[in-house]
């Protein structure tokens, strides 16, 4: 089962990507410092392929034997590892002995939450 973000999530993303194109272009026409420009060059850069990564990798994949978050440096945990399942002010925080992973409930569908909630309803393990 894969997560997706919320599209508002998406959206804010291609906003601030479109900030940044938008003020690099103005940035470039004024010819100022030369740190400006490469600013000006790097940020719209980084904010558009960020959101591009967002938009085709989904939130959270959920397998037979694993759960991972599908960030850039994502962390990953053994379903049968799993000791115990926090939900804290719309967060998810399942804990193994070793690992510890979060998952912010904010930037998923609606949809998808629900099927989150079956699938780790579903686990058999000690709620907090």
């Amino acid at each position: 089962m894969k997560v997706p973000y919320k599209k508002r999530h998406l959206n804010t993303h291609l906003l601030y990507s479109l900030f940044f194109v938008i003020t690099g272009f103005i940035t470039l026409k004024e010819q100022q410092n030369q740190w400006y420009t490469v600013f000006a060059i790097l940020a719209p850069i980084m904010f558009v392929s960020k959101y591009f990564y967002l938009k085709h990798t989904k939130y959270l994949t959920i397998n037979k034997k694993v759960i991972k978050n599908n960030s850039l440096f994502g962390r990953q945990v053994n379903l049968s590892k799993i000791k115990q399942i926090e939900k804290y002010a719309g967060k998810y925080i399942i804990k193994t002995d070793k690992k510890k992973l979060t998952i912010d409930t904010h930037v998923i569908e609606t949809k998808s939450l629900v099927q989150l909630n079956a699938a780790l309803e579903n686990l058999n393990v000690h709620w907090v």
